[in-house]
């Protein structure tokens, strides 16, 4: 499925109601299936919803006892010049977004350990996985020194960096004024402190270091 656009005038512009707007996307109720959203989170640009479904058979699932299933729905949403845009995908699909919190996770129906469901068990383990790393991720405090798990090209004029020391700037915003943000400084080819902000990506595994050789 492909992208589905609102115009500016209907587009949702508060994260209050765009969850409203996406809660209403997977509610529905007929007289033979329902639609109902047991739990909806967002991390990052995308939506996940536990979405629980009546009234429909699946061989995919395990239902309760009033032959009910819950599955998951990953949601992509875009914004460009106050339009808003959204992609849903069920997790049968293998979703790339793999960043489900665990209320999410838990609220699922087991899966049915078929052909048919491999991406979706694959999907549910990427998601299993980097509440894991997110947990086990290294506390940052300002003014520490840290080294990188594996060192990385930064850029010409910096080159490799292994050692980062975290420290703050000053950002500006209309909305908000100034507000500090978190960044690091690194070492360039000439010794030189710059600052530069680097992703969690990056920094996933980074370790405090004692050294003050940095």
């Amino acid at each position: 499925m492909g992208w589905t656009g609102y115009s500016a005038y209907n587009s949702p512009q508060t994260y209050a109601e765009e969850k409203a707007e996406i809660q209403n996307l997977f509610t529905s109720s007929s007289p033979k299936v329902t639609y109902e959203v047991k739990q909806l989170s967002k991390v990052g640009s995308a939506w996940y919803a536990a979405v629980k479904i009546t009234g429909t058979d699946t061989d995919t699932h395990v239902c309760d006892e009033n032959g009910a299933f819950t599955t998951a729905f990953v949601i992509l949403t875009s914004k460009s010049k106050k339009e808003w845009y959204y992609k849903d995908m069920d997790e049968l699909m293998g979703p790339n977004e793999a960043k489900a919190p665990a209320v999410i996770l838990n609220s699922l129906s087991p899966l049915v350990k078929i052909e048919r469901t491999h991406y979706a068990q694959n999907w549910r383990d990427r998601c299993l996985a980097n509440i894991k790393d997110k947990k086990s991720a290294t506390k940052i405090e300002t003014g520490k020194v840290y080294r990188l798990k594996t060192s990385m090209f930064f850029n010409k004029e910096i080159g490799d960096i292994q050692y980062i020391r975290a420290s703050t700037y000053l950002h500006y915003s209309r909305k908000k004024g100034y507000s500090e943000k978190r960044c690091f400084e690194v070492r360039d080819i000439n010794g030189n402190v710059t600052k530069v902000r680097l992703s969690a990506a990056h920094i996933a595994g980074c370790q405090l270091w004692e050294s003050s050789g940095f």
